[in-house]
């Protein structure tokens, strides 16, 4: 836990200010001008205007005026220092877009209640502090350095799309360790739905929270689609359609095969729970055109419920086969938990109430000493 402290944003604003004293110092002596001496004081304190004292009054009096005025100079010094109650925070963002956040749960999908939790975050920063985004389907991305406009940040999280790639949480995390500006602490906010390779074993260390999204969900996809004429008769041709269930359920759903938009095979796929299934069937066409396999499965992924392939015509060489990963959207039971609370923890500056200060002393060393400097 960070205690409250004074921080130093830019603690190099005392040296210089220690500096332009030392040179403001050696020119006033420089420029000391010659003493001379007078007949007639009682004159010249008339003249100047000086009220009559005595020599310990206006001693005192010129070293309260001293006081005041180093009392300024040392407030606006510390004001340029810009220092703060608590050390700003640097909140970098590691932002799971595998192709299993596309899972729709409650009619929402988890990419979109993960877009959710990061502007909910955003919003409790203040202005000194500084945010950053990384992406982490197939390799870890930068998408926003550390930085304090979080209205940048925030467009750039909008900009995030899934790709269908495994999850790098570890590799993200660790880039994300890197990433804390100057005269800040670092925290890492790690959204995913726990779909990735060592989930269960991951140790995050402090300073990192965990996001997790997801419930417990099976998926199906139409994982591959392959098509062959026959060599004897070119207007046939055999669809080979290959289903992975990756449910702990057993799957029924129907499969509906197009060409060209218009249906022309239609069979019931059945599969085992956590397993593959293939569907074979003899078609004919003497046209080719797009050739399109759909599983009728209402699971959490829709988007790999249909694969395309094109179909060529008779007496043209064969497509390759289309392929695609299923993915199985399944959160291991530690990413399962509700996510923690948003908390506020905005850093307020310190420079406008010190400035004000020395403005008071200023004043107060107008009315004090009858709007003359004296020391």
């Amino acid at each position: 836990m960070i205690m409250p402290a004074i921080i130093l944003m830019r603690p190099s604003a005392i040296l210089w200010t220690v500096t332009v004293g030392a040179v403001v110092l050696l020119y006033l002596r420089a420029i000391r001008p010659p003493r001379v001496v007078v007949s007639r004081p009682y004159l010249w304190r008339q003249v100047l205007g000086e009220p009559r004292s005595s020599a310990p009054a206006w001693f005192r009096r010129r070293l309260g005026s001293a006081a005041i005025h180093v009392g300024v100079v040392l407030l606006l010094a510390l004001a340029a220092a810009d220092p703060c109650l608590r050390r700003p925070r640097t909140v970098v963002f590691v932002v799971d877009n595998s192709r299993s956040m596309e899972a729709v749960e409650n009619g929402v999908s988890r990419f979109a209640r993960a877009q959710a939790v990061l502007a909910d975050h955003l919003e409790t920063m203040g202005p000194r502090e500084y945010a950053a985004l990384i992406t982490t389907a197939g390799h870890p991305v930068v998408v926003s350095p550390a930085e304090q406009n979080l209205d940048r940040v925030a467009a750039a999280a909008q900009r995030i799309r899934t790709v269908d790639l495994r999850s790098r949480i570890a590799d993200a995390v660790k880039i994300a360790a890197g990433l804390a500006a100057s005269g800040t602490h670092l925290q890492i906010h790690v959204i995913s739905d726990g779909c990735f390779d060592g989930a269960d074993t991951m140790n995050l260390g402090p300073g990192t929270t965990i996001h997790p999204l997801g419930t417990l969900a099976g998926n199906a996809a139409v994982t591959r689609l392959a098509v062959r004429r026959y060599p004897n008769d070119q207007r046939q041709f055999q669809m080979i359609v290959e289903v992975t269930n990756r449910s702990d359920t057993a799957l029924s759903a129907p499969l509906r095969v197009d060409l060209n938009g218009k249906s022309i095979h239609q069979a019931d796929c059945q599969a085992a729970a956590n397993s593959t299934t293939t569907v074979i069937a003899d078609l004919e066409s003497d046209a080719g055109g797009p050739l399109v396999a759909t599983l009728a499965s209402a699971d959490a992924i829709a988007g790999d419920n249909c694969l395309e392939l094109i179909l060529p015509d008779k007496d043209q060489p064969m497509s390759p086969p289309a392929v695609q990963p299923a993915c199985d959207p399944r959160s291991p039971l530690a990413w399962c938990a509700e996510p923690p609370a948003v908390q506020t923890c905005r850093v307020a500056p310190l420079w406008p109430w010190l400035v004000l200060a020395a403005l008071t002393l200023l004043a107060i060393e107008w009315t004090l000493h009858h709007r003359r400097w004296t020391c």
